[in-house]
């Protein structure tokens, strides 16, 4: 009965522990994202798109996503103040870190339609900084049925499909149990964001209004990229040759312009505007935790009530037990 009465007591402590054990998400707070995205004249996401950006001692190849994104997180200690990004036909434009691009073809329609060869859908989940979210559990329903995947590391999961299910099925997407009102396709990869604060859940690019609102900033900023493009084309003859080569063989080529500055958001322009620029100190350590405070207060009440609960029990029975033999 001693030897039942402590393993007991061992195992509800041991419950109320993993009760108690955090469920947070973590974003990294050590680097600086770079955002782009490809789109055709027509405002049709270009996926597959691979580009070149030159770092301090290597190049790095990225490819967009099915949502024509791409992310590249640069640690903080060795940022620098510009980067050159080499298209797929050899245009060059100078990016600058902490800033979402948008890179817009000359022509209207894709050329290359993507042909799916895995059963599988992957999904990157980021911060409202733009920063990969790991631990992050991402749900797909179709058909009465849901596959489960959690991000890992890099804020990215993918799912594989079992390949009785057809490849046109559309699955719902939910990120940590929040309806994204949105549908993703075997072999397809996007970005989604994540807002701690709210708890909100949503697709990058989300409709077509979110598309004009690009437009419209991509209209804005071409004073910008006209600048971003004479500068390049100033400081390097060797991208100008490069270009116009590229553009007798090849008629397509894409005009820059910035959609977001401050992905991750600069503490002196933070002062200058308004409060909500601002992060918040408890996400500047651990961005962004899951904010369910409410939800751990009463996980950490209930551990303790059942721990003292047992304690109880358990130290009568010892009385009763020592009456007994006296």
């Amino acid at each position: 009965m001693k030897i039942f009465s402590f393993f007991f007591y061992s195992i509800v402590c041991l419950v109320a522990t993993t009760l108690n054990a955090p469920n947070n998400v973590y974003a990294s707070n050590n680097t600086i994202p770079i955002g782009f995205q490809f789109f055709t004249a027509s405002n049709i996401p270009i996926p597959n798109e691979t580009f070149q950006l030159q770092l301090d001692n290597e190049v790095k190849y990225l490819t967009t996503r099915s949502d024509g994104l791409a992310f590249i997180e640069i640690p903080s200690k060795n940022i620098k103040t510009q980067y050159t990004l080499t298209t797929s036909n050899q245009q060059t434009f100078t990016v600058e870190p902490n800033k979402l691009y948008q890179l817009t073809s000359s022509d209207n329609q894709l050329r290359n339609t993507p042909t799916i060869n895995n059963q599988s859908i992957t999904i990157d989940v980021l911060s409202k900084t733009y920063q990969p979210l790991s631990n992050i559990e991402v749900k797909l329903l179709a058909q009465n049925q849901e596959f489960i995947g959690k991000t890992n590391n890099d804020g990215t999961t993918t799912i594989n499909i079992p390949s009785n299910i057809p490849k046109d099925t559309k699955f719902n997407v939910t990120i940590n149990g929040i309806d994204t009102h949105s549908t993703i396709s075997i072999g397809e990869d996007k970005y989604y964001t994540f807002n701690s604060d709210n708890k909100s859940v949503s697709p990058f690019i989300q409709d077509s209004m979110q598309h004009t609102q690009l437009d419209n900033n991509q209209q804005n900023q071409q004073t910008q990229a006209n600048t971003l493009n004479n500068s390049n084309n100033m400081n390097s003859n060797q991208s100008n040759s490069n270009n116009i080569n590229s553009n007798q063989n090849n008629s397509q080529t894409y005009q820059i312009s910035v959609v977001k500055n401050f992905l991750v958001p600069d503490s002196n322009h933070s002062t200058q505007n308004n409060n909500k620029e601002k992060k918040p100190s408890s996400e500047t350590k651990s961005l962004p935790e899951t904010g369910q405070t409410s939800s751990h207060y009463f996980t950490y009440i209930m551990s303790a009530l059942l721990i003292c609960i047992t304690s109880l029990i358990f130290f009568i029975i010892r009385k009763k037990k020592s009456q007994n033999h006296n």
